[in-house]
């Protein structure tokens, strides 16, 4: 929370510079604490990195900005589990050259791959991982706009939201 006390005293400093210039430097200090302590208590402590598989990997951190499911909308197993896969593989193809690994298998365990395989994502494979990662991210931006957002489609459908001919 101290980033976001800072950001809050840049924006101050920007928005209201007279002002800001009025305060003592010594008690800088005091604002930046007090921002935080502010923010600690309307946000919750808590982890602001992602952790975990799927979509609870991120949900977690979207809990805490009033992002999070709403009731009767939760993210459907399948669409959970491809996310885990697509996490998974990002991990493998960045850190590890390409070549599954047993954490990779042990964290989505529904990948077709063995320990030591070397990823190769087909075109079906594409779809679906596109078709999810879309899915949840517009998933997320109607949650931030509420009753303004367009009426969703379930998300029983997501294996339909790829881009035709991609």
């Amino acid at each position: 929370m101290e980033h976001q006390a800072e950001v809050l005293l840049d924006r101050a400093r920007e928005e209201q510079p007279d002002t800001v210039a009025l305060i003592d430097p010594s008690a800088h200090d005091a604002i930046r604490l007090a921002t935080k302590q502010v923010l600690d208590e309307q946000l919750g402590s808590f982890d602001p990195s992602p952790k975990g598989t799927g979509a609870k990997r991120w949900e977690n951190v979207l809990k805490h900005a009033g992002l999070q499911a709403p009731p009767g909308r939760q993210i459907p197993a399948d669409l959970d589990q491809v996310l885990s896969e697509v996490v998974e593989l990002r991990h493998v193809l960045a850190h590890r050259a390409g070549r599954v690994d047993a954490r990779a298998l042990k964290k989505a365990p529904s990948l077709r791959y063995a320990d030591g395989e070397l990823v190769r994502v087909t075109h079906a494979d594409y779809l679906t991982y596109s078709a999810a990662l879309w899915t949840y991210g517009q998933e997320v931006t109607r949650r931030l706009l509420g009753n303004l957002a367009p009426v969703a489609p379930p998300l029983a459908n997501w294996r339909q939201n790829y881009t035709v001919n991609a």
